[in-house]
């Protein structure tokens, strides 16, 4: 019995981090994408702030409202990497908008190494429920993304 417990627990964090993504895509109907380019980047006390003209696609087939933005790295946020906001994306529509994060050093030098970033969005479906989603963004071809 003691051995079926210690599998257990040995195997949930492992299970959470390789399916946790899939998981909250699959269980969020929000279906947005989007694309990056960095605007400008400057060295704050010993962070990184990244002015990032960010570009939302919806295929949703309602209208989403994002109340809040945050950068995500592969572990967890970095405190100035939640955004709060307003965006409304119609059926089919995208957006453009324009946020500042401060990241650290080594999360930006993974970026121009190709990692991309990853957003947490809040979303407030029209039926009222709030709920998370999950996206990477590409770089823009024509933009500076990396």
């Amino acid at each position: 019995m003691n051995r079926k417990i210690h599998r257990f627990q040995t195997c949930l964090p492992v299970f959470l981090l390789l399916f946790l993504p899939s998981i909250l895509s699959a269980q969020t109907p929000t279906a947005v994408s989007g694309s990056y380019t960095i605007a400008k980047e400057a060295a704050v006390d010993g962070q990184v702030q990244v002015s990032m003209q960010i570009h939302l696609v919806s295929r949703a087939s309602g209208d989403l409202l994002i109340r809040r933005i945050t950068l995500w790295d592969l572990v967890h946020p970095h405190p100035g990497a939640t955004q709060p906001c307003s965006i409304r994306l119609l059926p089919g529509a995208s957006t453009d908008t324009h946020l500042n994060f401060v990241i650290p050093p080594a999360e930006r030098a993974m970026w121009k190494r190709g990692t991309r970033p990853r957003l947490v969005l809040e979303v407030a479906l029209p039926n009222g429920q709030v709920t998370t989603s999950a996206i990477q963004l590409n770089p823009r071809p024509n933009g500076r993304g990396n």
